[in-house]
């Protein structure tokens, strides 16, 4: 039997690779089951993309363009003072965000901070999303400029990221209420 041969473009390949990731995994991610799913020959993928680390790529650029979105439009809530956002307030906020991304996307936050992830964060366009609190936070809080703080905000980065992943993985079993235990102890000490 003949496969179809018509790709619409790359956008096609990356939404059939999300698909892909979210219902079976990382490992999941090959050029031939991609192909399979959009009912092509894994060839014809390569006349659209170089190779899986190429669609790896653009995955996860995507996951990050909706963290972020995300972050954006959570901390557009947040009560401003002279214009600028408490940092311990913004932290919680963006804490929660990053949270309820990793428990509604655990495969593509395991791909966007652990697995393979070093390769991509030297890759110039992924690498500036990375420092998800000091990103966001940097310019619009209220303690802008204070020593330690980006030191503080990238241990807050890690910490997250950190329990995220055990959650994810299954390493601990890091309740929702743990995790902002946690989070909300080690902010209440930095900042």
């Amino acid at each position: 039997m003949a496969r179809a041969k018509a790709i619409s473009d790359k956008s096609a390949i990356i939404k059939a690779s999300m698909e892909i990731l979210k219902a079976e995994g990382i490992d999941a991610l090959s050029i031939r089951r991609i192909g399979a799913k959009m009912n092509v020959s894994g060839m014809t993928l390569y006349n659209y993309v170089e190779n899986i680390d190429d669609i790896k790529r653009e995955i996860i650029l995507e996951g990050f363009r909706e963290l972020y979105r995300n972050g954006y439009e959570a901390l557009r809530t947040v009560k401003k003072y002279d214009g600028l956002i408490r940092i311990d307030e913004g932290c919680r906020i963006l804490a929660k965000e990053l949270y309820l991304f990793g428990v509604l996307h655990p495969h593509l936050f395991e791909l966007m901070f652990c697995t393979n992830s070093g390769k991509f964060r030297k890759d110039a366009e992924i690498e500036p999303f990375y420092g998800f609190f000091r990103n966001l936070l940097h310019r619009r809080s209220a303690q802008n400029g204070k020593a330690g703080n980006d030191q503080a905000l990238n241990m807050l980065d890690h910490i997250t990221n950190s329990m995220i992943i055990e959650r994810i993985r299954g390493v601990n079993n890091t309740t929702e209420e743990d995790y902002f235990e946690h989070v909300n102890e080690y902010i209440s000490k930095m900042f």
